[in-house]
């Protein structure tokens, strides 16, 4: 159930001018993590990811409504910050005590590789662009969580995508994958993997494989979930 809500087909492909790429790994307990792609007016698509507090049928639970919550928000137009100012009224009002939700959402123009992104306390995103042999992370981690305090604010960055570059979203139960000694995987780590990928499927599983091969024998201990962003092409108006 905790899937269906989740996108099962997700945008773009070889006709348009980007890939996507998502999994969502579950641990033994149900969990929290989310992530959707929304296609919106003027060649634009919103992405999120999140990953709610707790654990079990709760955090399951505030996750299905959370997302039917983004999916109006977005297709209102919203900008990134405001979407978060929004949802994060809407959580204040009705959140269980204790529970909250970090997010990050990005609005990218597919036709010019113009992003803005916003961030409710999650991960920084990472921005790789092989053309220019760099790997940036973006942590606009000026806000806090969703669901906490209300009339919050949350910053934005905006920044321009090359042709060929990548974006991965992703939640904690990455970068905390830990090994038999107990180490994280971190964030240096993910950082590091091969530039030289052919499309977003190819970067995705990369991802998982590195998180994979660190953990060893080690069963997991979180969800694991990420969103991989492909660039191809810039489009013409």
């Amino acid at each position: 159930i905790q899937q269906s809500f989740m996108p099962q087909v997700l945008p773009g492909g070889s006709a348009a001018f980007y890939e996507l790429a998502a999994r969502n790994l579950q641990a033994t307990a149900v969990g929290g993590d989310f992530y959707d792609a929304i296609e919106l007016p003027d060649n634009r698509l919103g992405l999120i990811i999140g990953d709610v507090s707790g654990k079990g049928v709760p955090a399951a639970l505030y996750m299905a409504r959370l997302m039917s919550d983004v999916r109006l928000y977005a297709l209102k137009g919203t900008h990134p910050d405001d979407l978060l100012s929004n949802m994060n009224e809407s959580l204040t009002v009705r959140s269980r005590q204790g529970m909250f939700v970090t997010v990050q959402y990005a609005i990218i123009n597919t036709l010019t590789g113009h992003v803005v992104l916003a961030n409710a306390g999650h991960l920084p995103v990472l921005w790789m662009s092989p053309a220019r042999g760099e790997t940036r992370w973006l942590n606009n981690s000026m806000g806090i969580p969703l669901g906490i305090l209300p009339q919050q604010k949350f910053d934005t960055i905006e920044f321009d995508l090359n042709p060929g570059d990548y974006i991965v979203l992703f939640t904690d139960g990455i970068v905390e994958a830990r090994n038999p000694e107990g180490q994280a995987l971190g964030l240096e780590r993910l950082s590091q993997i091969d530039l030289s990928q052919l499309d977003a499927e190819a970067l995705l599983q990369q991802v998982l494989r590195t998180v994979t091969e660190h953990m060893q024998h080690v069963s997991q201990q979180d969800d694991i979930t990420a969103l991989v962003f492909y660039w191809k092409t810039r489009g013409r108006n």
